[in-house]
């Protein structure tokens, strides 16, 4: 691995430097404006709005992995930057372990952060647990049980409308139609609120029957609208959202991305309609399954690249040392594990363990802490570490006393939920349960094996079983559902 000495706005340029000689001189005397990851040759959409577009091949792939150059945490109030990256699973990304992965921005990220090694999700759908993220408490408190189907209630008050009453100036650059007003009241306390989408080519004689149909979504797209924003409307203290979904269904990343893991010829492809065939009951074989893997793999890569412009963008203005950075996920996605697919209606690793990253030189430390935490930790982190005070009806816990080591986190259970309820599932102590409230079967695994669950264990430790179970059902019934 190649490091460069140097103050992070001087590693950039080198990056300048390595991308252009990696892809040619002559591209770079023929297109000598472009930064790194520019979108020069991508899609392109004006903000809050849709436009059609081609794809062509991206030249600014990453060729050394950046390092960032922490200092002591400035006096003043930081900025708060929280990325979502849509359908990220853990185990895509380089800082937890895959050697394959392709993503060094992320990975330079969690060198100088506390990284989560057990993130869990409180439901495996987007707008449920973005809307934990932003309340700090679970689905049936805050409202949004099923997504695109229910809004978030009034009873809670999210983190934009917190830091815009405590005078932070607030957007929100997202990726997907989900999170517009009508389908989810998120805009709360967003002074900026856009969505960033490209248009697909549709038949108008006919009523789509998903929005992927005529909807997609590009990293370089809404990294474009970031940059625009932090350009002319970013005004210290600020809080910026944003959200990639590219690596969602369906898998089409652009070029170079989309051969970057897998070229299979002879497999499907990523498309929606190949989608559509695996929810109708086509099963992929091992070789295809590990095409779609990379072609998700793929998309993974290409939203890195992207992030590796934002961080760039607030190096340039020497924002990144006074930004308390927080990366995550709201779920992860299966490939044929245990026979799933996709990540709506499971409760496995797959769907649910999502990386976790918080970055705030000088008051954060670097470093793995392994304890289970849930998604609606992270509010209550924000506003300890902004000094701020947590609304009494938060339910998640502050993990600042993790990140410093004045907690074992041996006491800390994560729960998660299908959006009805009729499956929970509880990670506490190295193990985990899922449970069938319809039938009442029960499933227990040890998750020191790695990051998939391995043998259910259920017959074998009945006693063990028998209390992550109690467990579990006092959680869901404090959460009103009932026996």
């Amino acid at each position: 691995m190649l490091r460069v000495k140097g103050s992070a706005r001087h590693f950039w340029v080198a990056v300048a430097v390595f991308v252009l000689l990696g892809n040619g001189l002559s591209s770079a005397c023929a297109d000598s404006n472009r930064s790194p990851g520019s979108s020069a040759d991508l899609p392109q959409a004006q903000t809050g709005s849709s436009a059609t577009a081609t794809m062509k091949e991206d030249p600014g792939v990453l060729l050394v992995r950046p390092t960032f150059s922490p200092t002591a945490a400035q006096k003043e109030r930081p900025n708060v930057l929280l990325i979502t990256v849509d359908t990220l699973r853990a185990d895509a990304v380089g800082a937890y372990g895959n050697p394959k992965a392709r993503t060094p921005n992320i990975d330079s990220l969690a060198q100088d952060s506390s990284v989560f090694s057990l993130a869990i999700s409180p439901e495996p759908q987007t707008n449920p647990t973005h809307a934990s993220i932003f309340t700090g408490v679970f689905p049936n408190r805050h409202g949004i049980v099923h997504h695109m189907a229910s809004k978030l209630s009034d009873r809670v008050k999210p983190l934009a409308k917190l830091l815009a009453e405590a005078g932070y100036a607030t957007a929100g650059h997202y990726s997907w139609i989900s999170f517009d007003p009508e389908y989810s009241e998120l805009e709360r306390g967003f002074a900026t609120y856009q969505r960033h989408t490209v248009d697909r080519p549709f038949p108008a004689d006919r009523k789509p029957d998903f929005y992927e149909e005529y909807l997609d979504s590009k990293a370089n797209v809404t990294t474009d609208g970031v940059i625009s924003w932090m350009e002319t409307g970013a005004k210290d203290p600020f809080f910026l959202w944003i959200h990639y979904n590219d690596a969602h269904w369906p898998y089409e990343p652009p070029p170079p991305f989309d051969a970057m893991f897998d070229q299979c010829l002879s497999c499907i492809d990523g498309s929606l309609k190949s989608i559509i065939r695996i929810v109708e009951g086509y099963s992929p074989s091992p070789e295809e399954a590990a095409h779609l893997r990379g072609l998700y793999d793929g998309e993974v890569a290409f939203v890195d690249q992207q992030l590796g412009r934002v961080f760039g963008g607030l190096i340039n203005k020497g924002m990144l040392d006074r930004t308390l950075v927080v990366l995550t996920a709201d779920h992860g996605e299966g490939f044929g594990e245990k026979g799933l697919w996709s990540h709506q209606e499971v409760l496995y690793n797959t769907a649910l363990r999502v990386p976790l990253i918080i970055r705030y030189p000088g008051r954060v430390p670097s470093g793995s802490v392994g304890a289970p935490v849930s998604l609606t930790d992270v509010l209550p982190t924000l506003l300890e570490l902004l000094g701020m005070e947590t609304p009494e009806w938060v339910e998640g816990k502050s993990l600042l006393p993790l990140m410093l080591g004045k907690e074992d986190g041996n006491e800390r259970a994560a729960f998660s939920q299908l959006w009805d309820a009729r499956k929970v599932a509880v990670t506490y102590q190295g193990h985990k349960l899922i449970k069938n409230r319809q039938t009442g079967a029960i499933e227990l695994y040890d998750l020191s094996q790695g990051f998939l669950e391995g043998t259910d264990l259920a017959g074998e430790k009945p006693g063990l079983a028998q209390s992550l179970e109690a467990l579990l059902d006092a959680w869901a019934a404090g959460q009103g559902m009932g026996p």
